[in-house]
């Protein structure tokens, strides 16, 4: 299962027309709803009587427009979720706890948070599945989007183990400082099981096996993406705190004229 983040854009309803239209190919095929911040929604696809694409662009850009602060100029988050090839055909309620799942673990819709980003997720082949929000909550703040595509990596490695689907994308100890959230490692099942197994009780990704307590600079396998260089450990652990890595705690410094200081320098 790969999550694959669009760059974002600025106007909703061009991304509606794409999404709800035929493709630049004709390969859309029964373009429909699957799931939305609101679940009684109406599908416009199905029930144009009742709403429009016009329709619901007005109601995913609302809260963009409430915001009294500046508002952001490309407004529009979008990421398509796609299976492997010869992965089973996945249902419309399964692609639908799969959308939501992204959309919590991206910090667009927290699960339970009733002031969260608007947002669709929209199927029109069997294979994958598209998901649109817009980037204002519904409270007038910002959502907090830090390792957005990271998270939804491994909330997609939790499906592909759940349901036996093939192991493809990302692995969080695939990403490089640099390369941002633009990396498309691919690892094997026993990689995935592999160096995040050894963080057990952790509740993101770990650094390192076997307590490893010092920096990892050691290449993910068959993504020669190097995780951590020793040239700027500091950067590195913060960058993976950021993201949710387990990290030994940073060595406390103490002052020349602190009694435990004085110890030290007398060793």
């Amino acid at each position: 299962m790969m999550p694959k983040k669009a760059e974002s854009g600025s106007t909703t309803i061009d991304l509606l027309n794409y999404l709800f239209g035929p493709g630049d190919r004709d390969e859309h095929v029964d373009p429909h709803l699957v799931a939305a911040w609101d679940p009684d929604l109406p599908c416009p696809a199905r029930t144009p009587d009742r709403m429009t694409l016009a329709d619901l662009a007005l109601l995913l850009d609302a809260p963009v427009e409430a915001l009294r602060g500046p508002k952001p100029e490309e407004h529009v988050w979008h990421v398509s979720v796609r299976n492997a090839p010869g992965d089973r055909r996945l249902s419309d309620a399964e692609w639908a706890e799969v959308a939501a799942a992204m959309v919590h673990a991206a910090g667009i819709a927290e699960h339970g948070d009733e002031q969260a980003c608007r947002w669709i997720a929209v199927r029109h082949a069997d294979d994958h599945i598209h998901i649109a929000a817009t980037l204002a909550r519904q409270d007038g703040r910002h959502p907090r989007l830090r390792g957005d595509i990271l998270n939804m990596h491994t909330a997609a490695r939790a499906f592909e183990a759940r349901w036996g689907l093939a192991a493809e994308g990302l692995h969080p100890l695939a990403w490089s400082p640099g390369q941002g959230d633009r990396t498309a490692g691919r690892l094997t099942q026993p990689e995935v099981n592999g160096p995040a197994a050894a963080g057990k009780g952790n509740a993101g990704p770990v650094v390192g096996a076997g307590g490893d307590t010092g920096c990892y600079d050691q290449h993910a396998q068959g993504t020669g993406s190097a995780v951590l260089t020793h040239q700027n450990p500091g950067r590195g652990r913060d960058l993976l705190r950021r993201r949710g890595c387990a990290y030994p705690p940073r060595p406390r410094r103490l002052h020349p004229l602190h009694p435990a200081g004085r110890q030290r320098r007398g060793r």
